[in-house]
């Protein structure tokens, strides 16, 4: 690349007795840019970007993409109400939040009628129970069981590790 660069600029040039001033200042802008590059380089291979550093924040981002899936397209492409379900049922045991049946149903964006029919399924294959409220009588409450708190760990760290 110096070569191409006092070519362009031979002595008599206009520059003068300058012009090999000007070349070697390019080779030295040159240099200390390739040398900045693999600095950059190095840099971003032995300090990869960490997505998620947990299943909790791994359960929450699942979340989020599933809404901003939503925004991209037609609802029934973006729904299926078994697997939002168990992320929210995931991230409430992580956080120690309580969810009711209504609470469940419209949080993953599902009506209530379906959200009992998916609940049901999913409790017949051991991943959540529905117990009363201690609270209020009319509500029921839903909780991943740890066959289903198990399952969606393993799988969580599974991902999070692979990216």
């Amino acid at each position: 690349m110096g070569r191409a660069i006092s070519e362009q600029f031979p002595a008599g040039d206009g520059f003068g007795a300058h012009s090999d001033f000007y070349v070697e200042h390019a080779r030295g802008l040159l240099t200390e840019a390739q040398q900045s590059l693999d600095a950059i380089l190095v840099s971003a291979l032995q300090n990869p970007p960490m997505r998620s550093t947990s299943p909790a924040q791994t359960a929450r981002r699942l979340g989020r993409e599933r809404m901003t899936r939503d925004n991209f397209f037609p609802a029934n492409l973006t729904k299926e109400p078994a697997w939002p379900m168990l992320v929210e049922l995931y991230r409430c045991r992580i956080d120690g939040e309580d969810l009711s049946v209504t609470g469940l149903s419209f949080g993953v964006g599902i009506p209530l009628t379906t959200g009992h029919r998916w609940i049901e399924g999913l409790r017949q294959g051991g991943y959540l129970e529905a117990h009363p409220s201690k609270s209020d009588g009319r509500s029921t409450l839903i909780v991943m069981t740890d066959k289903g708190f198990a399952d969606m760990n393993n799988y969580l760290m599974s991902i999070s590790s692979a990216v």
